[in-house]
């Protein structure tokens, strides 16, 4: 291959044109217009409403450092160490305003979360401008960078990571990942330490966003040494280096540092986890070629394979026709996609059996490095390659407008979940208990059907036979309730508690106080500073299982932690009344 043929194509216009400013705003507008209805969509009840109601007592906080020492779900035991994740939403709810006030607290009234739709947006429309300016880097022209990122900005697999509020960690992590990128690239060229630093900064914020930045730094090696043509000699590029292993250093630092619980992967684990998960790969791959066969809750079981295959055959045609190719960049494109896909891999089924949408956010730049090597790319006049992206994206963005209305509400969320992922017993969980739960039109019958549906699958099932519990309480069939809820307590005594606060309701509403009170403890012991759960045992003790002494040294506990015990329960015990 001559000289003349590794080069990439120049841009049509001169050095002095002015069209990438028109790119960009175009660029701009077009991803705003795209998703800012979805402002007004309330929760989807997939994690939103944890981030967002169940820890708003932590977001309302001058928590900023705190993040950094604790898991993204629980303060402890949690898998997940994702810290710049936990901080947009403190960052959120600080904007909201009025932090000494709850906003969220409320369940029975609907809340106003359309700052956190913002942020989702605003994260997006930031993350396509920066693969822009990242493309005219790499590509050195101007039209390719514009089509490519056109595409990236409409393209419906993408939907999740901005319509669902949680998604945001993928385009978070893209905001990182391509200012990174750009920052060591023109350190490269330039010299410029102050784009070194910047690089450095942007790479650890990579790190405390998601775990796959760690793929990042990998990602870059293939970007300079093969498609940029860096030679592995060059002292920037062991400059760079060394500020990776720093960053890595100071990420691992903290990660072994906070509250989070390592997760017992034995190489047997992940080799059957890897070899059972590598279809995914062509899943994956056909969600972004032909993206027919989209999901919000999409499961390996329920994902054809054959958009995959379809998807590879009409890449490997495009470049196998093309008059030019450029190998490192193709070398360089599939890398980038394998690489940044494959945490997902790796996860096991007990962590994670969702192949979420939203994790494609950054793979799909690799798919779009392989398409400047197709036949329309090399072979198509760059006006016409213009009009016909341009149309292309179009058709893109009104397919996304769509897709975005399965996130505008819980039941177009979850039963799009049902219809597409039959295999899935968790989505049935969540289903059913909307419809069983709902506190405006309840669909009784049909929620319970559809949790012994989730029943039938997997008796399991985390959370079902907490909501199978609820169902019995509400047909006063305590016994079976009981039934239910020991089952969901007993692979994790640690769980969330307000089990054991429905097992000890069970026993009080039966009057059997003595059973009742262990239940009360387990609670307490799940939360040691739950107000409710303090005052409740204290009230056991006072009224019902009438037991003065570990009364009165119950209320003495509660003082010792700061905890309020209102003046007629402390009257009751015998203790000093607060001083008004």
């Amino acid at each position: 291959m001559s000289k003349q043929k590794q080069q990439p194509k120049q841009p049509a216009t001169s050095s002095t044109s002015l069209s990438w400013i028109v790119y960009a705003a175009v660029l701009f507008i077009s991803s705003f217009a795209l998703y800012w209805h979805t402002g007004s969509f309330p929760y989807t009840e997939n994690d939103d409403t944890i981030f967002i109601r169940e820890t708003e007592a932590y977001n309302k906080g001058d928590n900023y450092a705190r993040s950094f020492k604790r898991g993204v779900f629980m303060d402890s035991t949690d898998t997940y160490y994702r810290p710049m994740l936990l901080n947009s939403f403190v960052w959120d709810r600080h904007r909201e305003g009025k932090t000494t006030t709850a906003l969220h607290a409320n369940v029975d009234a609907p809340d106003d979360i359309s700052q956190y739709h913002q942020t989702n947006v605003l994260l997006h429309v930031v993350s396509v401008l920066l693969l822009f300016f990242l493309l005219r880097l790499l590509l050195q022209n101007d039209t390719y960078a514009f089509i490519l990122a056109f595409m990236f900005a409409m393209h419906p697999a993408l939907v999740q990571a901005v319509a669902w509020i949680p998604g945001r960690n993928d385009s978070l992590l893209a905001v990182f990942t391509f200012g990174f990128l750009i920052s060591a690239t023109l350190y490269v060229r330039s010299g410029n330490h102050l784009y070194n630093a910047l690089q450095i900064l942007l790479l650890l914020a990579a790190l405390f966003t998601k775990e796959t930045g760690i793929i990042v730094a990998a990602v870059a090696v293939l970007v300079f040494t093969l498609m940029q043509r860096i030679p592995v000699r060059d002292k920037r590029l062991w400059i760079l280096a060394a500020g990776w292993i720093l960053a890595i250093a100071v990420w691992f630092y903290f990660r072994m540092n906070a509250t989070v619980k390592s997760q017992d992967l034995t190489p047997d684990i992940l080799i059957s986890t890897f070899i059972h998960r590598l279809p995914i790969l062509l899943q994956y791959f056909g969600k972004i070629l032909l993206p027919f066969n989209l999901c919000v809750f999409p499961w390996q079981e329920d994902t054809t394979l054959w958009f995959g295959v379809a998807a590879v055959v009409l890449i490997a045609v495009g470049i196998a026709l093309a008059p030019r190719k450029d190998w490192r960049v193709i070398a360089t494109g599939a890398a980038w996609f394998v690489l940044f896909i494959l945490p997902a891999l790796i996860v096991p089924k007990t962590l994670n059996n969702e192949i979420y949408e939203h994790r494609l956010y950054i793979p799909l730049v690799g798919v779009l490095l392989l398409l400047t090597q197709t036949y329309p790319f090399q072979k198509i006049k760059e006006q016409y390659l213009l009009y016909g992206g341009v149309a292309l994206c179009v058709v893109l963005g009104v397919y996304s407008y769509q897709r975005c209305e399965l996130f505008s509400g819980k039941y177009q969320y979850w039963e799009n979940a049902v219809a597409n992922a039959p295999s899935s017993p968790y989505a049935k969980v969540m289903l059913g208990a909307r419809y069983y739960r709902d506190k405006v039109n309840p669909q009784k019958d049909k929620g319970y059907q559809t949790l012994m549906d989730a029943y039938a699958i997997d008796p399991k099932q985390k959370y079902l036979n907490y909501y199978l519990g609820l169902v019995m309480i509400d047909r006063n069939d305590w016994t079976k309730a009981e039934e239910y809820f020991n089952r969901e307590v007993a692979p994790d005594p640690a769980i969330r508690g307000d089990m054991y606060q429905n097992l000890a309701r069970g026993y009080i509403e039966r009057k059997l106080f003595a059973q009742a009170e262990p239940y009360m403890l387990k609670w307490l012991a799940t939360d040691p500073l739950n107000g409710t759960a303090n005052t409740n045992l204290l009230l056991l003790y006072i009224n019902d299982y009438k037991q003065p002494e570990k009364a009165r040294a119950h209320a003495e506990q509660m003082l010792k932690k700061g905890l309020t015990v209102p003046n007629e329960l402390l009257r009751a015990v015998g203790l000093p009344e607060n001083k008004q």
